[in-house]
């Protein structure tokens, strides 16, 4: 279980990373030079690959299931 959420996490800070990175680039005015289309089109390229691990991670894997026990529990705690 902790190594799902930690991969999780991992891949999180990677795509947000990458994400950032573009965002940077673009604030920067350096997008439409070589070397910022380069890094958009890597760091796209990242985020491409870890976003869809990511989601799969947290739907077809134990952490949903975790969160939905934990959402039931919560729910029956405030019935009570």
């Amino acid at each position: 279980m902790r190594e799902t959420i930690a991969l999780a996490l991992l891949c999180l800070v990677i795509t947000l990373a990458s994400l950032g990175a573009v965002v940077a680039t673009l604030l920067r005015g350096e997008l439409f030079t070589m070397d910022g289309l380069l890094l958009a089109a890597i760091c796209l390229t990242l985020a491409a690959i870890f976003f869809p691990f990511l989601l799969w991670l947290v739907s077809a894997s134990p952490l949903r299931e975790k969160l939905r026990r934990r959402s039931r529990s919560d729910q029956n705690r405030t019935k009570e």
